[in-house]
């Protein structure tokens, strides 16, 4: 009983110390503004830059799939390599269905365009057809209307499931849209319900799911295949499962092929390199935290020697060590708590800056938030943070004795043994400073270097655009006349100088390859595995005018005419320099002939073209090449009868369309659009963009990675020019007197001056070199995301020593100044 009674009343004493604490801190910082202004701000800085990205870490790394049991959903490939897979052709997926026993179930899908067309004009849109039970093994139910039913799939294949934001925006909204139709492709289907609102899958933006049939004996690895493992089962017992599945399929098709199936984690497929992109950020905010740190323990430690009497005075009043560590500790957990609500805030604003931006290669960005365990680290971080900042000085604080700081105050320089331990802090802001300025320094050069890369065309006033057509357009004479009424109506634009089409554009990752042979090369007939002779290089269909639209230059011969386009003429194509270097060298390539597999046809090179960038502008490797690349331009006109077997007829059905404007690109637009609907009402156009944005979309995971970066440099170099004002000011109002003496005894303002900036310069010194050691070590980690510049680079360390020396010059300057101008009469009576 006296137990019970005598912790509750401890309990309540120190209920009653904590509430007394809080309320003396709240004052004190309301007394000093200031103070309390500079610390939130670094807090907020430091904490907050933590937080925002542990929010974009929980949101696509950390927080599982929005799927019931996401961990049991897996990919399955058919060949898995880095940064994609080969998918499954229909007689894999159905066998691996059939024959498993570690999946509960197992869906393909087939991701495609559609052109939509109805009552709100039309549109492409992005699809996906999928095995009836996709949405089942997925786990999801529509909000509205039914899902596909796998017993019905004969009357199921005219249905479909619609996105939300379909349904919001073309749809505007209608309540009766379930059993309504919409137009795909020319063809009429009936919506069957609306997935939810919060539905997303992969990095699709698909808006139209129908159902597919599979038939065993069809051709091709297009298929990507989803399942959901058993419970229990592991993803190496379903791969050891599958490879005995493909082995049986091998030995019944006779393929000698040795590929084995590979299954890899859903969320491993959604995420990517998204984990290596996030990798240097996180050394980043713990070095902005570190400086954080560095500033509020500087501000602190000012705060406490100018509050040694007060200690000491009330350690003469009877308090323990204990309680003024408890005093001095909740303050500063206050101080932190404050700030960490001001970073909350400021994390908050960041992160609808990024979702607005929409920033490519981040996957899940919908899904970026302030939760629950955002704020809960928020808090975490911010008293960790109060603690390891208050609690040496707490500790070293209460240490005190009346006699002993009544004795140190007639002295001026009392705190002169405590001035390492600020040094200390200021070499180590200086240090860290410059790690992070030397690694964003190193991937702003880096990405600077990558865009002004030439890609052997000019994109500026260049609009592009896809085209897609139907199925309704059966042959290619119908095809081709649609693409030549389609040049020739654009051209004749206003403000439009040319126009041109192409399969494929520069710095994307779309290309087919062509085998093919020279004249004088080995006569390989294709067929029984005899053409593994035949090289293989990028094969490009264009219009005539395309490469003089893209402001190519040829280098030898000449371009594309018009009479290469005619019936009957003789087939032409165009190399490029990589083409002619590596398989003509020292020779004229015009006039050669070249053969190739498509129609086994043999062509006459009229022309070299400069190298057009392949791949992204950073890409050193493809698949199959390493851009630029050999590559073999051929008029698109000779598709109809020579250079496409007839399953690939749909091949030809897409096509970019490349317009040179006069003006601003994108306002041309709209006229082009209508030239297109002139020809055909129900055409839609997609991907409409300048090739300049299409340039900055080929390097969008090196700018993904690069401006957090450079924003938290920026970051810790204002805490660290903040942290080093803050020692030179304190440090300068400590030594008023000592200053005083020093101009009473003829000392010039220059002299103070000098004697100001000196240590801080000194200090910044021991800080560079450091920083310069750390950075080096550190960066190579960065090795891989740089272009055309070392992690070594000795231009990049020259700037961000200039910088940073040139901020704490500054940093220090200011309190300086006012130290030279202090009267000697007020100095000496300041004490």
């Amino acid at each position: 009983m006296f137990n019970e009674v005598h912790y509750g009343m401890w309990s309540w004493k120190w209920a009653e110390n904590l509430v007394q604490d809080l309320r003396y801190g709240a004052r004190l910082l309301r007394r000093q503004p200031g103070f309390a202004a500079t610390a939130i701000l670094a807090l907020a800085i430091a904490i907050g830059a933590n937080v925002a990205l542990f929010s974009v870490v929980n949101a696509v790394l950390l927080r599982p799939l929005p799927y019931p049991d996401a961990d049991e959903l897996v990919m399955i490939w058919k060949l898995r390599f880095p940064g994609g897979g080969m998918g499954a052709s229909p007689a894999d997926f159905l066998a691996w269905r059939n024959q498993s026993q570690t999946f509960r179930g197992m869906a393909a899908f087939l991701r495609q365009t559609w052109n939509l067309s109805g009552r709100s004009g039309p549109t492409e849109v992005e699809g996906v057809g999928v095995t009836p039970d996709f949405f089942s093994v997925l786990g999801v139910e529509p909000a509205s209307g039914r899902p596909f039913q796998p017993e019905a799939i004969g009357g199921d294949l005219r249905a479909a499931l619609i996105s939300d934001r379909l349904w919001r925006n073309w749809l505007h909204r209608n309540s009766d849209v379930i059993g309504s139709g919409i137009t795909l492709n020319g063809q009429p289907y009936t919506i069957q319900g609306v997935l939810p609102a919060s539905f997303s899958f992969m990095d699709t933006t698909a808006d139209v799911f129908i159902p597919m049939a599979l038939n065993s004996a069809s051709n091709g690895n297009s298929l990507s295949v989803l399942g959901r493992l058993r419970s229990g089962a592991t993803r190496e017992q379903a791969e050891a499962e599958l490879a005995v599945i493909a082995t049986r399929l091998r030995a019944a098709t006779g393929d000698v092929s040795r590929m084995n199936p590979s299954v890899v984690p859903l969320a491993t497929e959604v995420t990517g390199n998204v984990g290596t992109l996030l990798l240097p950020l996180f050394g980043a905010v713990g070095c902005v935290l570190l400086i954080g740190c560095a500033t509020l323990a500087n501000l602190l430690m000012a705060r406490a020697s100018a509050r040694r009497r007060e200690m000491a005075v009330r350690s003469a009043l009877g308090a323990g060590r204990g309680r003024l560590i408890a005093q001095m500790l909740t303050e500063s957990v206050l101080l932190a708590l404050v700030g960490g609500l001001a970073g909350l805030l400021l994390t908050n604003c960041l992160l609808r800056l990024v979702v607005a931006a929409h920033p490519k290669g981040l996957p899940r960005i919908e899904e970026l938030n302030v939760d629950s365990d955002v704020m809960l680290f928020a808090l975490a971080v911010s008293v960790i943070t109060g603690i390891l900042c208050g609690l040496g000085l707490a500790l070293r604080a209460s240490r005190v004795s009346l006699e002993a700081t009544l004795r140190e105050a007639g002295s001026s320089l009392a705190g002169s043994r405590r001035q390492w331990l600020r040094g200390t802090l200021v070499v180590a802001e200086v240090a860290l400073s410059f790690v992070l300025l030397v690694g964003a320094g190193l991937l702003l050069s880096s990405f600077v270097r990558l865009v002004t890369v030439d890609p052997g065309f000019r994109a500026d006033h260049v609009l592009t655009m896809r085209v897609t057509l139907p199925g309704y357009y059966e042959n290619m004479p119908q095809i081709n006349s649609f693409y030549e009424r389609l040049v020739e109506r654009v051209e004749r634009l206003r403000r439009v100088e040319s126009a041109g089409l192409s399969m494929f554009l520069p710095l994307g990752r779309g290309v087919m390859h062509v085998p093919f042979s020279l004249q004088e090369g080995p006569a390989y007939e294709l067929g029984d595995g005899s053409d593994k002779g035949w090289d293989v290089r990028a094969i490009y269909y264009v219009s005539p005018n395309y490469l003089a639209t893209m402001r190519t230059p040829i280098l030898k011969g000449r371009g594309f005419a018009a009479i290469d386009s005619l019936p009957g003429a003789r087939p032409t194509v165009i190399v490029n320099r990589t083409f002619a270097r590596e398989f003509l060298p020292n020779q004229n390539p015009i006039g050669r002939r070249i053969r190739l597999s498509y129609g086994n046809l043999w062509c006459t090179i009229v022309g070299v073209s400069e190298d057009m960038k392949n791949g992204g502008l950073g890409d050193d490797q493809l698949w199959l090449s390493k851009p630029p690349f050999g590559t073999i331009y051929v008029p698109y006109i000779f598709r109809e009868a020579e250079l496409l077997r007839p399953e690939n007829l749909s091949i030809g059905r897409n096509m970019y369309l490349v317009v040179r404007t006069t003006g601003e690109p994108l306002r041309m637009s709209d006229a082009v659009r209508h030239a297109v609907m002139s020809i055909d009402p129900n055409q839609p156009v997609a991907e409409v963009k300048t090739m300049e944005d299409r340039a900055m979309d080929s390097v969008a995971s090196r700018r993904l990675g690069m401006w957090p970066l450079v924003i938290f440099a920026a970051m810790a170099l204002a805490l660290a020019a903040g942290g080093i004002y803050g020692l030179v000011a304190y440090a300068v109002a400590q030594r008023t007197r000592e200053i005083g003496i020093r101009v009473a005894l003829g000392a010039s303002r220059a002299d103070v001056l000098r004697w100001a900036m000196r240590d801080s310069m000194i200090l910044a010194s021991v800080g560079l070199l450091i920083g310069g050691l750390a950075a080096h070590w550190l960066t190579s980690v960065l090795a891989s995301q740089l272009y055309a510049i070392t992690a070594a680079d000795p231009t990049t360390y020259l700037a961000v020593v200039a910088l940073l020396l040139a901020v704490v010059a500054v940093a220090t300057y200011l309190p300086a100044r006012r130290a030279a101008s202090i009267d000697p009469m007020v100095a000496l009576r300041s004490e």
